[in-house]
């Protein structure tokens, strides 16, 4: 039974996977000449020039250095936007689709804005980048920064919004400030979504095609040429073999160069608040009196600067005092 509900997905996958992957790892054992016509079976000598070569180790190079352009950047603003729009303010509804409005774009419309404006002869800024070679890949990457931020922006936003409302407003009580709540609580909450986005960037990185044709064409002197780009370069008859290996390389490495990532241990502090019920912290923190038949909330006493009381430790403090003044009241009535 449980065969048959496999069934569909491993049709799938031998499909259009395992069975395009063994061609390709085939194709790479055999080189063509400039007709495609005479087939001759190299062996895995090929392989090892390939992956061995400069011009394999130049395109992974570059691929790594585009997603390190890339992938911070992505998080980084992405992150400093939705913190800023999740806010209850008015309009902030229009600053959300402002922010968000880049998913909408292609890789084709992004690549020919950037090339209009970095255009060293005809662009709108006017700068040398793509004609520098330490500076083209970066010229290139900031089309792709551009056109991921209404993506990165959504994610995080949709991630901002399933923090517990009860844990930011006990972490205030706590005399946690803005910075101090979002790096001890929030950031530690949203860490599965970051990492979810970061898996998306790196997979979007490694895949830029599109932006180095439309913008640079891989220039100047292949400085920005990336492996998926060498790639589709060797894909002529005489080359379809080394393109084929190289394609089984990128594989290869990206699988020895992952590393499991340990789940995000939370801080002692939002372990206490974790620990801690909504009903407790109510009794311990917030303290009502009734005055005119409602409920009114005090305010508990300013913590002096190098006090050994923390605000957090105020509420510790007072639950003390409250059950020793009552075995001072029962004592007191024993003895009457």
């Amino acid at each position: 039974m449980a065969a048959l509900f496999l069934a569909p997905s491993i049709i799938l996958f031998a499909l259009f996977f395992f069975y395009p992957f063994e061609q390709l790892v085939l194709r790479g054992l055999y080189r063509n000449n400039a007709q495609g016509t005479n087939l001759r079976y190299v062996g895995w000598h090929q392989y090892k020039d390939v992956l061995t070569g400069d011009d394999f180790r130049a395109g992974l190079l570059h691929s790594l250095q585009y997603v390190l352009y890339t992938v911070p950047a992505g998080l980084i603003l992405g992150t400093l936007l939705a913190v800023a729009a999740h806010r209850k303010l008015r309009g902030v509804r229009i600053f959300q689709t402002i922010f968000s409005s880049t998913v909408a774009t292609s890789v084709a419309v992004a690549s020919v804005l950037f090339y209009v404006l970095l255009n060293s002869q005809t662009g709108v800024l006017k700068v040398n980048w793509l004609n520098d070679p330490n500076l083209a890949l970066f010229g290139v990457s900031l089309s792709s920064i551009w056109q991921n931020l209404g993506l990165s922006f959504i994610i995080v936003l949709a991630g901002l919004q399933t923090v517990p409302t009860e844990l930011m407003e006990a972490a205030t009580l706590d005399g946690y400030g803005p910075v101090r709540r979002f790096f001890r609580i929030t950031l530690p909450l949203i860490s599965p979504v970051l990492l979810f986005l970061t898996v998306v960037l790196v997979i979007f990185a490694l895949q830029a095609f599109a932006q180095i044709e439309l913008i640079s064409r891989g220039g100047p002197a292949g400085h920005s040429e990336t492996l998926v780009y060498k790639i589709f370069q060797h894909q002529t008859p005489d080359q379809l073999g080394i393109g084929s290996v190289m394609a089984v390389g990128l594989r290869r490495d990206l699988h020895r160069h992952a590393r499991p990532v340990p789940p995000a241990r939370p801080p002692g502090a939002l372990w206490r608040l974790r620990s801690t019920s909504r009903s407790s912290r109510s009794r311990s923190c917030r303290v009502w009196s009734r005055r005119g038949g409602r409920a009114r909330r005090r305010r508990r006493p300013p913590t002096a600067r190098g006090s050994p009381r923390s605000p957090g430790t105020w509420c510790s403090a007072r639950r003390k005092r409250k059950k020793s003044n009552k075995k001072v009241i029962k004592q007191n009535n024993k003895k009457r």
